[in-house]
């Protein structure tokens, strides 16, 4: 990991990190060609931009991605950004957006049915919001929230789990879903509410480090 800050004298203004890149993600392949193997040689992960409230919607983010890009130390920097189809300071900075993907079908029908019981989509992720929802309902209401819940793609499960495992059997989310508390369905939810945000990934690649296969045949 490699972290920067971003201080006005004394004052932390904003904080970026960068972290190993996971193996895959999605819009990676459009844009890098490489073998696993060079991937943490390559290639390096911005996960967190975090901007002191004061500080925010003054181009401090933009600044800040801008200045620690060359500092990375790799030929390219990725990100995937929620929000970066409406505050595109990843853009600003000089990443290349690449690829937009949304929850698979599943996970989009899985919201429409959570509205249909009442819940409002502009604030499933607020896990506060959800809780005092899901304790006012009753155990038929709750039960159907549980099924749909188990209605969406077995690649969510670790994601929705929240598990620290690589992967998460079908019956090990059954059992999850079946026992879960409404504090837990609460956070499930606030997670698949993510799963359906629009998100984007984006791509830099640093001009000034040039690898030897970049150079081909040359001799």
């Amino acid at each position: 990991h490699r972290t920067f800050t971003l201080k006005r004298g004394d004052e932390l203004c904003g904080v970026i990190v960068y972290s190993h890149p996971p193996p895959n993600v999605f819009g990676r392949r459009k844009a890098w060609k490489g073998r696993y193997e060079q991937l943490k040689k390559e290639m390096i992960t911005i996960t967190r931009v975090v901007l002191h409230p004061k500080y925010r919607s003054i181009g401090l983010g933009a600044k800040l991605v801008k200045e620690t890009l060359p500092m990375a130390g790799t030929l390219y920097v990725e990100t995937i950004a929620v929000m970066a189809k409406y505050n595109p300071f990843f853009e600003k900075a000089g990443m290349q957006r690449i690829a937009e993907t949304r929850g698979d079908q599943t996970i989009q029908q899985a919201i429409t049915r959570l509205e249909e019981i009442g819940f409002k989509a502009y604030a499933l992720t607020s896990r506060e919001t959800n809780l005092n929802y899901l304790k006012n309902l009753k155990p038929k209401e709750l039960l159907k929230i549980k099924e749909t819940l188990l209605n969406v793609s077995q690649g969510y499960y670790k994601r929705l789990k929240a598990s620290g495992k690589a992967y998460v059997q079908k019956e090990e989310y059954r059992n999850f879903i079946s026992d879960a508390s409404v504090e837990t369905l609460s956070k499930v939810i606030s997670r698949l509410a993510v799963l359906a945000q629009t998100k984007v990934y984006l791509l830099w690649k640093n001009p000034r480090i040039i690898l030897s296969t970049d150079l081909g045949s040359i001799r």
